[in-house]
């Protein structure tokens, strides 16, 4: 049956049995070629080629399993995967290609709006990045999707070093989501952008904040070696060492590699 032949394929895959699950899961695609499992094992012949670097060929099967699925969720993971090979292929234009295929806003596909929206960003399309991030934000106003929109719209005006900009998207992140996944980030990048602002006395505040709010973690460390930088920048040079001094305490691992 179409579930033995998978799930045989299935399980030799898990256990390394790159060709040997390959095979099997061509022969399902060839028996069961309209079934969901023999659409599935188009993605996992996808998954076999990639892991025998054979991207091409993952691409082809990728694709097979985008045309013929008319499952949403199962067609956006095809769509992820030959994207990604797309991208690490440096073929660009044919992600982007394949991801706006994809127009309507479907709490399923929003994986598919963020990719198209970070690949305009790698290729410096900043504009159309950030109107799809406005678009997330505005359909699922008060969602984790629109927390994400908005910290990604802040990361990527901060790595466009248009800090303005980003520092207000961090802060509307930061005050609508206080609990969220994202809101230390957004503080750290928030407080970061005002120090790239030459905003001092606020983005010290805000570091401090990080560290009073936040247990030890990657921003935390981060926060106080900011603190210690703009100490010493500002000639208040015992509170720098007293930050170091702290560092040394208490991230001695991070200090070393740091």
């Amino acid at each position: 049956s179409v579930f033995a032949l998978f799930y045989t394929a299935y399980c030799q895959y898990v256990l390394g049995k790159t060709e040997e699950s390959y095979n099997n899961f061509i022969k399902v695609t060839k028996s069961y070629p309209a079934h969901k499992l023999g659409i599935e094992s188009h993605i996992y012949a996808a998954k076999c080629c990639i892991i025998s670097g054979d991207y091409e060929k993952a691409i082809r099967e990728g694709r097979l399993a985008i045309n013929k699925s008319n499952d949403l969720a199962q067609k956006v993971d095809a769509i992820l995967l030959v994207v990604n090979l797309h991208q690490e292929l440096n073929q660009l234009d044919d992600a982007v290609s394949l991801l706006s295929t994809s127009t309507s806003f479907n709490e399923k596909n929003i994986p598919i709006k963020f990719k198209l929206a970070e690949i305009y960003s790698y290729q410096g399309k900043i504009t159309e990045a950030d109107e799809i991030y406005e678009d997330i934000q505005n359909f699922y106003a008060g969602t984790k999707y629109a927390e994400e929109a908005s910290f990604r719209r802040g990361k990527m005006f901060f790595e466009a070093e248009k800090f303005f900009q980003a520092k207000n998207h961090f802060a509307f992140c930061e005050s609508n989501f206080p609990n969220g996944d994202f809101a230390e980030q957004a503080m750290y990048y928030k407080a970061f952008s005002a120090e790239k602002l030459g905003q001092s006395d606020e983005s010290v505040l805000l570091f401090q904040k990080i560290t009073m709010l936040y247990e030890k973690s990657y921003y935390v460390f981060s926060a106080h070696e900011r603190l210690a930088f703009l100490f010493y920048e500002n000639g208040e040079y015992d509170r720098a060492l007293s930050e170091i001094n702290f560092l040394q305490e208490n991230y001695s691992e991070q200090v070393a590699f740091s």
